[in-house]
């Protein structure tokens, strides 16, 4: 199972739009250190949300397994994204889930 990594208020903007399928995104310079570092060997990642600047109803999750800098390796993108448009870190339904629950525990569900 995938380890989760979260930050507080890790919101930035797009430094440059991208198409439909993308697989990463580059954040305005200097702000991709408010993200954390996921890293593919490790099994870390993060969830993060796109939010249109023009509607703000318009939203997609992604997943984020790799940060270099401002420029993050995403899961493709179903949506186009403009300049402008905010990336944050949100907290997520998917995520909190992920947590262990209390009856998991009780059960020692994790333990064979």
């Amino acid at each position: 199972m995938a380890k989760y990594l979260v930050a507080d208020v890790a919101t930035t903007q797009l430094a440059t739009g991208i198409s439909s399928g993308a697989t990463s995104v580059t954040v305005t310079a200097g702000t991709g250190a408010l993200f954390p570092s996921p890293n593919t060997s490790t099994g870390t990642k993060f969830f993060a949300t796109f939010v249109s600047a023009s509607n703000p109803n318009v939203k997609e999750v992604v997943t984020c397994t790799a940060r270099s800098s401002d420029t993050m390796t995403i899961t493709p993108t179903t949506t186009s994204w403009s300049a402008g448009d905010t990336f944050s870190i949100l907290n997520l339904a998917e995520m909190l889930e992920q947590l262990v629950q209390f009856d998991d525990l009780q059960a020692q569900a994790g333990n064979y």
